[in-house]
C-alpha cells in the first residue's frame, strides 16, 4: 500500500514540477480582470472532466465571492443536461458550447476551455467563436 501511495505522490510532484508559473499567473490575472470589470467567465469541459468545470464554477461563485462586494460571474456551460441534450440532438454535439455562447457572450468576457486531448471539437469551436467575438480565451 505504501508503494502505491508513494508512486501516486511521485507522479503528482512530477506533474506540479512541469507546470509553468508564468501561465498560471496569466490565468490568475485574466480571472482577476474579469472580476474587476464585471465580465462573465464561461467554463466548459467534456466527459468526467465536466465535474472539474462544475467545481471550478462553484469555488468561484461561492468560495471566493460569498459576503464580498465584488464577486466573480462564472457560468459552467456543461451544467445543464437538458441544454446539452437539446443542442446535441437538434444541432450537433460539436456545437453545444458555441450555441450557448451565442446567447450570452459579450466582448471581453473570458472563455475557459478545459480538456486533456486537445481534440475536443466542441471546445475548439467555442474558443474560435469566442475569439471571433472579441472575448478573451484560455485553454
Amino acid at each position: 500500500m505504501h508503494k502505491i501511495i508513494n508512486n501516486y505522490f511521485d507522479r503528482l510532484k512530477l506533474t506540479l514540477d512541469m507546470m509553468n508559473d508564468e501561465e498560471i499567473i496569466v490565468f490568475a490575472e485574466l480571472l482577476e480582470n474579469a472580476r474587476k470589470t464585471k465580465n462573465t467567465v464561461f467554463v466548459m469541459c467534456n466527459g468526467g472532466s465536466a465535474v472539474t468545470a462544475n467545481h471550478f464554477v462553484c469555488d468561484f461563485n461561492k468560495g471566493t465571492g460569498f459576503g464580498k462586494p465584488e464577486c466573480f460571474r462564472v457560468i459552467c456551460l456543461n451544467d445543464s443536461m437538458s441544454t446539452l441534450s437539446v443542442y446535441s440532438n437538434d444541432v450537433a454535439y460539436n456545437e453545444v458550447f458555441v450555441e450557448q455562447l451565442k446567447n450570452f457572450l459579450k466582448p471581453r468576457n473570458l472563455v475557459v476551455g478545459i480538456y486533456c486531448s486537445g481534440n475536443s471539437e466542441n471546445i475548439l469551436k467555442a474558443v474560435q467563436f469566442a475569439n471571433q467575438n472579441d472575448a478573451v480565451t484560455i485553454v
